[in-house]
């Protein structure tokens, strides 16, 4: 392999490219990310990716692809994955219901917008204007829909990463959920494609008259038909398809919107409609989180140190009891609604003392226990003091989750409790 990639570097340098080892850390960089993609999926997500690129492209399926490889090394034969552009096959696993952004999120070198849901924002005011994730999604705001200058966030919500298993990369991977028998068929999942899912913040303002939202139809999806499903905070997850205007061209589904909360579009067999609207509606719920948050203290034999735990539960657990020796000092509820899968960031900050933050990615079984999901650290009282301070709960892209004080009670020096 040294002996290969030194001749590769001669040769670029005969032809005159500018830093041939970068080049070849490049390429390198490049092959080890498709390696990576191989070991994260399984014959399933094969066949669902094999699916939508024979449809997108008009090549046939072929009988000699089984396996990631297989397929992979097809695409770069026919051009359709090249060396540092994994666009395409991003898309194609958007529409096969595959999660890009967990696959490539541990791999060394990948850009940081490939990690993440993707995000554009924009200012507009009353003389309208679009706010465009290219490749993704656009939103038309015409003149008058809004009354004055607001910023609008437009991102794309990782669906496939909500509901996929601990150990797959696919939103089958999770099956059957929490649902049990309301699960539906099993053979039915692997039938459903997907447009990419999108969420728009207006940060408060409202909406004077309808905007135009604009994503593109995943290929193979013709002969299916388009559910819409939309989330709202603190209710969940309803089918919204037959009271939203609409309209499907060929390779483009434009919906008309006059509130906004995340929206998953998805492409299902005509004569299984609503069979698959109720248990998209039932997973997708059983994984969305209205959370709140907690602080718990519990004193260590040293005065000096403090374990400090900040806990997430959904609202459906009634209680703030936590583990034996640990009192609350603090809470608050999320300001608006989570997914598992979501990362967040947990920062504490102590009043005269030291700042500390950990992340921890949410899993929906664990908030939805009574002693919800943590993040544990150790802290110091400044001076050996009874401490107080504050909690922000952020998502990676630095949107305000939840925030509130802290303060330790009843703390006396001379007699911690242990």
């Amino acid at each position: 392999i040294d002996d290969a990639l030194k001749a590769l570097e001669e040769t670029l340098t005969t032809m005159g490219r500018a830093d041939p080892a970068k080049v070849v850390r490049r390429m390198l960089g490049f092959q080890e990310m498709l390696r990576s993609v191989k070991t994260l999926l399984d014959e399933r997500d094969v066949r669902a990716l094999l699916r939508v690129w024979s449809a997108r492209t008009g090549k046939g399926r072929g009988p000699d692809i089984k396996t990631p490889d297989d397929l992979l090394q097809a695409m770069m034969r026919e051009g359709y994955i090249t060396t540092g552009d994994l666009g395409s096959l991003e898309k194609d696993m958007v529409a096969a219901g595959i999660s890009f952004s967990v696959i490539v999120r541990d791999i060394p070198g990948v850009p940081d917008e490939l990690q993440h849901p993707k995000t554009a924002e924009v200012s507009i005011g009353q003389t309208g204007g679009e706010v465009e994730i290219p490749g993704f999604a656009k939103l038309s705001v015409p003149p008058g829909a809004l009354q004055h200058d607001t910023t609008v966030t437009v991102s794309t919500l990782d669906v496939p990463g909500i509901l996929r298993g601990p150990e797959g990369v696919s939103w089958t991977s999770g099956y059957p959920w929490s649902l049990g028998k309301a699960a539906g068929r099993r053979k039915l999942l692997d039938k459903v494609l997907f447009s990419p899912a999108v969420d728009v913040n207006l940060h408060g303002s409202r909406l004077s008259g309808p905007v135009e939202l604009q994503t593109w139809r995943p290929p193979g999806s013709e002969g299916m038909k388009c559910v819409l499903l939309k989330h709202y905070d603190g209710e969940g997850w309803m089918d919204i398809t037959a009271s939203t205007p609409h309209h499907i061209d060929s390779d483009v589904v434009s919906v008309s919107m006059l509130s906004f909360s995340p929206l998953s579009i998805l492409w299902t067999p005509m004569k299984k409609v609503v069979e698959v609207g109720k248990m998209m509606v039932a997973a997708l719920s059983s994984r969305t989180l209205n959370c709140w948050f907690s602080a718990y203290v519990h004193s260590d034999k040293d005065p000096r140190d403090v374990e400090f735990h900040v806990v997430c539960r959904d609202q459906q657990v009634k209680t703030d009891e936590y583990v034996q020796g640990f009192s609350r000092c603090g809470r608050n509820d999320a300001r608006f609604d989570l997914y598992h899968g979501d990362m967040i960031e947990v920062s504490v900050s102590v009043r005269e003392g030291q700042n500390r933050s950990d992340q921890m990615e949410l899993r929906a079984a664990h908030c939805c226990d009574v002693t919800g999901q943590n993040v544990q650290m150790w802290l110091q009282r400044p001076d050996g003091k009874g401490f107080k301070g504050e909690v922000v709960i952020r998502t990676l892209r630095e949107r305000t989750v939840c925030q509130f004080v802290f303060k330790e009670r009843d703390y006396d020096p001379t007699n911690p409790v242990y």
